[in-house]
């Protein structure tokens, strides 16, 4: 396992006195697991500070916890993740695997300690499982009345519903996004067949995505999976004006050279990014 010990057990002197001189000035936080403390340390910071959320950084606004390569102590250490969500934190980015049950149940629980704060959330999920239901259950799962900005990993179809739902979401990327197919491909003109049948949104027209002004897709672009899911993201965005036009600069890939759809969301144009790691990005107008 990897991580630091205590020399000798906490002494209550000892986190008093963190709390009067420290843990009151820390507003930002960037945390590797390979260079913090053992589970045994975690572990007792916890019994000291009696399970309370956000003892350790009571003032904190922004977080990062960053997994290492030593996968037995990252699924151990993760829950104490807890430790540093204080009242005030805006901005949290965090790796876990939703198929580890002990990491999906903290993820959740830090879900339910952040969400009507957060302004701005990272979430990268290690699973191997594509098109994962946790990203999902997770946004169903409480109210974001804050989220500005969302960076998620692969999700599935149920996904797109409560994403759109977000009423102050501007900014919204997805890596490596592979799950979700398209609804149909284009011609070689680029132009849909007429006879198309686009399956309406579950979301309302006039309150979807209500506040969204850039979508970026990431992953390698000589991914043949990612830029289908791409297109079948796009394609699943809600309609609102006739013969809008979606344009992606993706030479050789028919979904994504042009897609022109019977009814689109949003006039937009999509432009492949200048980082080789990114497909798309979408801007709204």
């Amino acid at each position: 396992m990897s991580g630091q010990n205590f020399t000798r057990g906490l002494l209550p002197e000892d986190l008093q006195r963190y709390k009067t001189f420290y843990a009151h000035r820390i507003r930002k936080i960037d945390l590797w697991y390979t260079s913090t403390f053992s589970v045994d340390a975690w572990q007792a910071l916890q019994l000291a500070t009696e399970w309370q959320p956000g003892a350790l950084s009571p003032l904190v606004t922004s977080l990062s916890w960053q997994a290492g390569s030593d996968r037995d102590y990252h699924q151990l250490s993760f829950p104490y993740l807890s430790l540093f969500l204080g009242p005030n934190l805006v901005s949290l980015e965090f790796n876990f695997s939703s198929d580890i049950p002990v990491q999906a149940t903290s993820a959740q629980a830090i879900a339910t300690r952040t969400a009507r704060t957060l302004k701005k959330l990272k979430i990268r999920d290690t699973t191997s499982v594509a098109g994962s239901p946790f990203p999902a259950r997770y946004l169903s799962s409480c109210s974001w009345p804050d989220l500005e900005t969302l960076c998620l990993p692969d999700i599935s179809v149920d996904a797109i519903l409560p994403l759109s739902s977000l009423p102050r979401l501007a900014a919204l990327e997805l890596i490596g996004l592979r799950s979700i197919h398209p609804l149909y491909t284009p011609t070689e003109n680029g132009i849909v067949p007429g006879d198309i049948h686009i399956p309406p949104s579950r979301a309302s027209e006039d309150t979807s995505f209500p506040s969204l002004r850039s979508l970026t897709f990431g992953g390698s672009s000589g991914e043949g999976s990612v830029l289908e899911a791409v297109a079948g993201f796009i394609q699943r965005l809600p309609p609102r004006k006739p013969s809008d036009e979606y344009r992606m600069l993706a030479p050789g890939h028919p979904l994504l050279v042009r897609m022109r759809q019977t009814r689109p969301r949003y006039p937009a144009s999509l432009y492949r990014a200048e980082h080789p790691s990114f497909v798309a990005l979408w801007s709204r107008r």
